[in-house]
């Protein structure tokens, strides 16, 4: 079996369904207990509720209830029919009667489920090209992305679940990561690596130890000692800024780390879950989420409900000349907007001086941005939401508290200007205009290819329904871009052109600012 630490992961193995890491059981009340009992029991009660008013965190917080299906597809290959690659990804979704109780929390994972889907797809069609390649070289296999899931903890005080993602590629062998998600059941916001953990300093010698310990790590680290002291050494820097390097989720009596293939330092290590108990290290948690020392830790079988994997799913790879659309739909972690480039691009600037990774984005080049063509200014252009919600603090140091996390969806066009300044280099026949080495500018920022391009207009090319027509010189209804250059010879007016661009084809035109 390909994952080697799943013990304290896999849903899907029958020796640990749902997960070995939430083993807790639910003691059930015996109906053959006499009355003595029953008296005794409900004074062991009212001790309890007695001690709960005096110490909330001694009252178990109400079970959250919630459903979970599998979902498949496979990425084919248009030309051939073959399959390129086959993924899968898991939904979840709040019990009706919880919708009502925690409507933050059933927005925040519809969000996460729509998120989640569109990650495994976009890594699916990120690997298309290769596959083909290698297929037609004489593979015979398929790439994949395989995602399972573990169920950690679903009450009152946190939602929390992990995720372990294998991509292969046709290689030796594939690549394990994790991603870790903690959600505050009344927000719907992220639980912070600070509101649990309050002393990072002793974390990193306390994980070894007991990756050593759970992991059965002990004679690796013996023949391999580097690698342990590689590993300790590299954990502090992913304690950085709130742990935004580290994978976690929080379980009833403890939190998990999760380690992708080669954090150990080869891949014989594999990659490694570990589990850090609030009783064995008291010093440096808070007490926030450590609700269950006075009562039975939950087992979140009881709770969720497995449904019928969903219909397979079949996409087709997008093939064809992408060279310039080649930017993944990512998640922004959004600053600020201007209505002029200069301006953005000076915030990026003054970001980047803080050290701070930021970039420029022209809103009508994304699908669920805003269609007022502005330049938005984000954090990060990140690959998953929590991901992206790991540049917060960033964001509050660099005086934006209101920055907010939103997915571009896919990038429709890749838009830029380009600069005509005369008819040099323009050859114009009836079905084609090719503009040689005229200089260009992207107006997103986060490319690095700009200048001369050589650029071509034809049938194929159109003016886009939004552009101002009247600023095209001799312009008559109906006319294409091909037709209006070749009546003139060229330009009628002479400026810079916004078009949108395919490669060196430029798909549409969206309008002109000319000099007389």
């Amino acid at each position: 079996m390909r994952f080697r630490s799943l013990k304290p992961l896999c849903i899907l193995a029958a020796s640990a369904v749902l997960c070995a890491c939430s083993q807790g059981t639910v003691q059930n009340t015996d109906p053959a207990s006499d009355t003595e009992t029953v008296k005794d029991e409900d004074l062991s009660t009212q001790s309890e509720d007695k001690k709960a008013e005096d110490d909330p965190s001694a009252k178990a917080p109400e079970k959250v209830f919630f459903s979970y299906r599998n979902n498949s597809c496979i990425l084919k290959n248009p030309a051939s029919g073959s399959d390129l690659m086959s993924g899968n990804y898991y939904t979840i979704d709040l019990d009706s009667s919880d919708i009502k109780l925690y409507p933050s929390l059933y927005e925040a994972l519809c969000t996460y489920n729509e998120a989640e889907e569109k990650r495994v797809k976009d890594s699916m069609n990120s690997y298309s090209a290769d596959m083909i390649e290698f297929q037609n070289e004489g593979f015979e296999g398929s790439g994949e992305v395989f995602t399972d899931i573990c169920l950690l903890r679903a009450d009152d005080k946190a939602f929390s679940f992990a995720l372990q993602d294998y991509s292969y590629m046709g290689g030796a062998h594939g690549y394990t990561q994790y991603y870790g998600f903690c959600y505050d059941p009344k927000t719907g916001e992220r639980i912070s690596f600070s509101d649990i953990v309050k002393d990072t300093d002793k974390l990193p010698q306390i994980i070894v130890d007991e990756l050593e310990k759970q992991n059965e790590l002990k004679d690796y680290f013996k023949e391999c000692p580097t690698d342990k002291e590689n590993l300790l050494a590299d954990i502090p820097g992913r304690l950085e800024d709130n742990a935004k390097g580290l994978a976690w989720a929080l379980d009833h009596d403890g939190i998990w780390v999760y380690f992708e293939d080669y954090a150990m330092g080869s891949y014989v290590a594999g990659s490694q879950a570990v589990k850090i108990s609030f009783a064995d290290y008291p010093d440096i948690f808070t007490d926030t989420y450590d609700n269950y020392k006075n009562g039975d830790i939950p087992d979140i079988k009881t709770q969720a409900v497995k449904k019928e994997d969903a219909p397979e799913s079949v996409l087709q790879a997008q093939t064809g000349n992408t060279e310039s659309v080649n930017d993944d739909p990512f998640f922004g972690l959004w600053v600020e907007a201007f209505k002029e480039k200069q301006l953005a691009l000076d915030l990026v600037d003054k970001l980047k001086e803080k050290g701070i990774e930021a970039y420029s984005i022209y809103s009508c080049e994304y699908e669920n941005l805003n269609k007022e063509p502005l330049w938005c200014v984000t954090i990060g252009l990140s690959g998953s939401e929590p991901e992206a919600q790991a540049y917060i603090d960033d964001a509050t140091k660099a005086g934006f508290p209101d920055a907010y996390v939103k997915y571009t969806g896919n990038r429709l066009c890749k838009r830029i200007y380009c600069y005509i300044y005369s008819d040099q280099g323009l050859e114009i026949t009836p079905s084609k205009v090719t503009m040689n080495e005229i200089p260009t500018e992207d107006l997103s920022g986060t490319s690095d290819d700009e200048g001369p391009r050589t650029l071509v207009i034809d049938s194929d090319t159109v003016f886009d329904s939004s552009c101002a027509m009247q600023t095209f010189g001799g312009y008559k209804q109906g006319e294409s871009p091909v037709e209006w250059f070749n009546k003139a010879k060229g330009p009628d007016l002479l400026g810079v052109y916004d078009v949108s661009i395919t490669g060196d084809h430029i798909d549409a035109v969206y309008g002109n600012y000319w000099w007389d």
